[in-house]
């Protein structure tokens, strides 16, 4: 009888101990991929505000007017209009509107932002089933 109980607590020990040893390697393995989407996380997070601040320091220069934004369009000729010698303003760049100076720097923020999610979000997924 001793021995039956002996017997059944030692199986019953061993299987425990097996249960553990499985539970802390599955604790490992989540810590570990917890570690890796951190590391995601800090280094996505670095890029956007880096891309910020970058975006920020050409606003300032905007604002400055260390520089300017300029547009780079052709317009096709009109085929009305007798043609004539091209003036000045034909050979010149022509500078953005302050508001639509504005508006791109909105939207280029906006796109570093959603790149920035993206990259991370991808990473993230790849970092999740690569396994």
């Amino acid at each position: 009888m001793v021995y039956n109980n002996y017997t059944h607590l030692k199986y019953q020990y061993k299987k425990l101990k097996d249960e553990l040893q499985q539970q802390i390697e599955l604790k490992n393995n989540y810590l570990y991929e917890i570690e890796s989407l951190q590391q995601i996380d800090v280094k996505r997070t670095q890029e956007l505000n880096n891309a910020k601040m970058e975006i920020h320091k050409l606003s300032d220069d905007l604002r400055n007017n260390h520089k300017r934004l300029f547009v780079k369009a052709v317009c096709p000729p009109d085929q009305n209009v007798a043609t004539t010698t091209p003036g000045l303003d034909a050979i010149r760049s022509t500078e953005l509107a302050p508001d639509a100076g504005r508006n791109y720097l909105r939207l280029r923020r906006q796109l570093e932002t959603l790149e920035a999610q993206f990259l991370g979000l991808r990473a993230r997924v790849q970092e999740i089933y690569k396994q």
